[in-house]
């Protein structure tokens, strides 16, 4: 039993550790806050560390209907897919799924900036720090998953989901990192350059 006990809770603490959960930008920094991704609630918990009190921040990015855009990049801009049919062409949302699934959160201390990525949905958010106001949001596609930061210049770095590829008659796995800029204030934008 104790055997069980010290391997779940080092498996726990690798965890934490390997996903940066006590990580900062700030070396003088210290959190008194925890933010814990809660998929299928579409919620980040707020956990305050000094007093013990849990507040949530809802990730809603539903405010895009597919079928109101009609020009195909809009459309893919805006997280949906452009669809031909018969002759006939609309904006459609690519899944029937109204789950963001929001899967990890990276802070900018120096910035004041919570990200948050959001696997169904395909969207990385940005939050103000202080009162978890969205600020805006980007679309990356394709199950963004894991995020690294670089402060200085103000880009974040988003991992996706391993997906497979046909390849050669066979299928490959492929992952895919996307770029973000977010040195402005109001609209991060999406670059791809790897800096």
């Amino acid at each position: 039993m104790h055997l069980k006990i010290n391997v779940i809770g080092l498996f726990l603490i690798s965890l934490f550790i390997g996903c940066g959960l006590f990580e900062s930008d700030d070396p003088g920094f210290s959190s008194e806050k925890i933010y814990v991704t809660k998929q299928g609630d579409d919620e980040v918990a707020v956990i305050n560390l000094s007093d013990g009190t849990i507040d949530t921040i809802l990730i809603d990015y539903s405010a895009t209907d597919c079928m109101d855009i009609l020009v195909d990049e809009e459309c893919e801009n805006s997280g949906c897919m452009w669809h031909e049919m018969g002759g006939g062409k609309m904006c459609m949302s690519m899944s029937s799924s109204t789950i963001n699934g929001p899967h990890f959160t990276a802070i900018d201390n120096i910035n004041r900036y919570l990200f948050v990525t959001s696997m169904e949905s395909g969207w990385v958010g940005r939050y103000n720090l202080d009162n978890h106001q969205l600020i805006d949001k980007e679309m990356v596609g394709n199950m963004p998953a894991l995020m690294v930061l670089n402060t200085d210049k103000e880009k974040l770095y988003v991992s996706s989901m391993m997906n497979m590829v046909a390849s050669g008659g066979g299928m490959q796995s492929r992952t895919d990192i996307s770029v973000i800029d977010y040195s402005d204030d109001f609209d991060m934008v999406m670059t791809n350059n790897i800096e």
